[in-house]
Parts: C-alpha cells; sequence; structure tokens
C-alpha cells in the first residue's frame, strides 16, 4: 500500500498580551488570487498557501491584517502556479490539488485534510480548532485511537511521542536525565502515522512553544 507524507506548514504570529480568549471565529468571505486563498473570520484571518499538491501551508493572526515579516523557515516561491480547484459546497469550501482534498467549514471555521480518495488524514478538533487567549495562539487536532507521532528534534525517552508534552525552547541543560524536557536542539515539526499513512506538521513559530 502506497504511504502519503503530508506536510502541513502552520505559521501563527502572536500579537501582544491582550486580555480574553477568542475563537479564529466563523468565515465571513474570502479573496483567491494565484497560490493563494485568503479567509476572513469574524475574529481573525486565514491565508491558506498551495505550496506543492502535497504541501498546504496555513497561517493565521487575530489582527486585521498579516505581518509582513517572513518566515525564516520556509522558502515560498510565489511564481510557480501550483493547479487546484476550489468549490463552495454550502456549508463549506473545497480545495482540491488532486493530491489532497482540504475541507474549511464555515461554522465555525475548521480544516480536514482528506487524500484524493476522501480518506481523513488530520483534522481541527470540532470543539476548539485554533483560538487566541491574550498573547497565546493555541491549536486543537483530533486524536485518532491508533495514531502515532515521532519527531520534535532532540528530545529524551522514547521515539513514540505520544501522551507526553514537549517545549520547543533551546536549552543548554548539563547532565539531564532520561525525562529532561527542553534541550538543546528544538524542531517543531513532527509525523502522525495512522493505517500505514503518514503525515507531518511543521509549526513555524519562533516563540517558545508547547
Amino acid at each position: 500500500m502506497k504511504k502519503y507524507l503530508i506536510i502541513l506548514v502552520a505559521v501563527v504570529f502572536i500579537t501582544p498580551a491582550k486580555a480574553g480568549f477568542k475563537f479564529a471565529g466563523n468565515i465571513e468571505s474570502y479573496n483567491k488570487s494565484g497560490n493563494e486563498i485568503e479567509f476572513k473570520l469574524s475574529n481573525s484571518l486565514l491565508n491558506i498557501y498551495i505550496i506543492d499538491s502535497s504541501i498546504v501551508r496555513f497561517r493565521y493572526t487575530d489582527k486585521h491584517e498579516f505581518s509582513e515579516a517572513p518566515s525564516y523557515a520556509v522558502v515560498y516561491k510565489n511564481s510557480e502556479d501550483i493547479p487546484f480547484e476550489f468549490y463552495d459546497k454550502g456549508n463549506y469550501y473545497l480545495l482540491s490539488t488532486g493530491y489532497l482534498n482540504i475541507e474549511i467549514k464555515k461554522t465555525p471555521c475548521r480544516v480536514s485534510i482528506l487524500d484524493k480518495n476522501m480518506n481523513l488524514i488530520n483534522e481541527d478538533s470540532k470543539s476548539f480548532g485554533v483560538s487566541f487567549d491574550g498573547n497565546e495562539v493555541r491549536c486543537f487536532k483530533k486524536l485518532f485511537n491508533n495514531e502515532q507521532f515521532f519527531g520534535l528534534g532532540e528530545k529524551t525517552g522514547s521515539l513514540k511521542k505520544l501522551g507526553n508534552q514537549y517545549t520547543m525552547w533551546n536549552t543548554d541543560h548539563p547532565a539531564y536525565d532520561g525525562n529532561a524536557d527542553p534541550l538543546y536542539v528544538s524542531v517543531p515539526f513532527f509525523i502522525g502515522v495512522r493505517d500505514k499513512k503518514a503525515y507531518g506538521i511543521f509549526f513555524d513559530n519562533t516563540y517558545k512553544s508547547y
């Protein structure tokens, strides 16, 4: 059986500290331009960039516009035209690259990633999704019963990361034991494996994260 490696590149710019919790909100409108679709939500903005037929970049902000600060980890060339289709399906939008199908539910905004045969690979938690809490940004995903996780750079413990919390923050930690975290190298990328298929999520964020 063919295995799939799906890379979801999530970029979240954290805003200055402010009081109040809010969800990303409901989709109110969208604008499609080239390989990019920008959605205006009731509490935020969401940009989806088609990098490749199997690589998609998601970018959220709770400001009125996106920061112009570049990504220091992701090289994105806007000149290449990646073919994809985009449909309004009533209560959700469907973005299809021929390799991936992405469903973006409108109320509230939730993202689901499916393969070309419409098998679910990864999806936002139906209850929480993406939210903003003061100067913190949170993203909740559905956990499947038979799913395993690998990656995150230099970490102690088992190669299997399921059931543990990890901190992304480079730390010079001498003489550490088998449960120390964080350590010297933080790589905010992990691979999820389920039913002989794999996907990857890279969190493009230089702030301390968990």
